[in-house]
Order: structure tokens, then sequence, then C-alpha cells
């Protein structure tokens, strides 16, 4: 498994996964110009077994750059982090 993965589940949730943890990351597309405007405030606890575990800064600013270089290239939609 690389560092990080993500997939985009449906119009408002993306999964995330850093090494074995998996977070979900929630938002809203739009159309027209295609985006996904994700809620950075859903992006802190670790999905179970780790939900006792904060995301910490570090790990949300490597997802943010991850997913932000590659959701375009890989699903043609631009992510926008609020």
């Amino acid at each position: 498994m690389k560092e990080i993965e993500f997939t985009v589940i449906n119009r408002s949730t993306m999964n995330v996964y850093y090494y074995d943890k998996k977070a979900v990351i929630q938002g809203e597309a739009a159309y027209e110009p295609t985006r996904f405007y994700a809620w950075m405030d859903s992006l802190t606890y670790w999905e179970s077994p780790y939900e006792n575990i904060i995301v910490s800064d570090d790990e949300k600013q490597k997802i943010m750059t991850y997913i932000t270089n590659n959701c375009e290239m890989l699903y043609n939609i631009k992510v926008i982090f609020l």
C-alpha cells in the first residue's frame, strides 16, 4: 500500500487511506466546473479501530497535498479544502 490513497465514494464522501488507517472526508460536489469542496473539520479522527486517535496536523497537510495534486488527474475533479 502507498503512504496515501483515496477513493471518491459519492458526491459527498471521500475515503482516505494513510498507511493502515482510514478516514472519511465529507464534502459537497459541484458541477460546471467539476469541484469537490472538502470540509476540513470532517478530517478529525481515524475510523475504527483507530477511532480514538486524532489525525495530526502533519497528517492532514500530507493528505490535503496528495489529494489536491492527484484528484484532478485521476478523477477530473478539482478538490478545494475549506
